[in-house]
């Protein structure tokens, strides 16, 4: 509740002072950090998380995911989104790819992205190809936005 009130520093004393975190807890803490745009603090919450042996659940990854696009961290992003399913078992959501969609996107890795929306486990939606294209005018990729528009063309029909 603090958190969203921007009271991220009452949050963090308040949760400090809680003996018992289960992941609800963490996840609060670090989705607080994250509304925050306290994107360091949320990879620090995440360690100390795994540190106390508590296990991450795809809440914990939707925030983790999200710290990684407001610092520009593309390549731990993807090394946590790859760690979902091959070190935690959780398979990837949605809103998973959507954030990795984000994080390409928005630090011009274009290539990166590409290959990541072509080979996902379905086919992008509306919102994840309009996306891309907005990616793509940015930065000067015309392959792939040429794709993403036809894409985008035959979900319309």
């Amino acid at each position: 509740m603090y958190s969203k009130c921007r009271s991220i520093e009452y949050a963090i004393m308040v949760f400090k002072e809680r003996a018992s975190r289960d992941v609800i807890l963490w996840n609060s803490m670090i989705l607080g950090c994250c509304h925050n745009y306290k994107g360091r603090e949320v990879l620090k919450c995440f360690g100390l998380m795994e540190d106390e042996g508590i296990k991450p659940d795809h809440v914990t990854f939707r925030g983790v995911l999200h710290a990684c696009t407001y610092e520009g961290f593309v390549e731990l992003g993807r090394q946590y989104f790859d760690s979902m399913t091959n070190e935690y078992g959780i398979i990837p959501r949605l809103e998973h790819y959507e954030c990795m969609i984000e994080l390409y996107s928005q630090w011009a890795y274009m290539d990166e992205l590409e290959n990541f929306v072509k080979n996902m486990p379905f086919d992008p939606t509306v919102p994840m190809l309009t996306r891309v294209l907005d990616a793509c005018r940015r930065h000067g990729c015309l392959r792939l936005g040429q794709w993403a528009a036809q894409r985008l063309n035959e979900k319309s029909f």
